[in-house]
């Protein structure tokens, strides 16, 4: 930012992918769309924070950029940021009825793999997981993640699906 006003800088934020799974509604079955109920105490303490270092944060990163860049006042709409985040996301989408349901091309196998791949994914069926998650990213089937969601998984700030990423980004470009 040296020598720059912050609404001079314009951002891209590209990602690897990402998983955000909702706690399950009281009652609902069993199911990869959810997140796993948690065990608390000090064991799952440690493990959560062991894996906090390896972790990209990248929904503090985005929208700290987001914020020291000005926020939307001035970028053209409907764009709402300075900063464009494009990364698949692996999670569930609201139905017709309002209810969590696999995106559009996934089965519960495909989804929950996804879901629990590691970082050092190489194994063929992984990349191919990975090759299909990407391509159906592509094509608005599975979500994009935006800087700033709600509990509902609905972007506050930046865009929910890769076409809107994309048309932000060729906007303030």
């Amino acid at each position: 930012m040296l020598g720059q006003t912050p609404h001079a800088i314009v951002a891209l934020s590209i990602g690897t992918g990402s998983v955000c799974l909702p706690q399950a509604p009281a009652g609902a079955p069993k199911s990869a769309i959810y997140a796993p109920p948690e065990n608390p105490g000090i064991l799952h303490d440690v493990e959560k924070l062991a894996t906090a270092i390896v972790d990209d944060p990248p929904d503090a990163a985005s929208f700290l950029a987001h914020v020291l860049t000005g926020g939307s006042p001035g970028v053209p709409g409907p764009v709402d940021s300075r900063v464009v985040r494009m990364s698949p996301m692996v999670s569930p989408v609201r139905d017709d009825g309002g209810n969590w349901a696999l995106p559009e091309g996934l089965d519960e196998d495909a989804f929950s793999t996804l879901a629990n791949l590691a970082m050092d994914a190489v194994a063929q069926d992984q990349v191919l997981a990975i090759q299909n998650l990407a391509s159906l990213w592509l094509q608005d089937k599975v979500s994009n993640q935006p800087i700033r969601t709600d509990a509902n998984l609905k972007p506050e700030v930046g865009q929910g699906w890769f076409s809107q990423a994309k048309a932000a980004w060729n906007a303030i470009r």
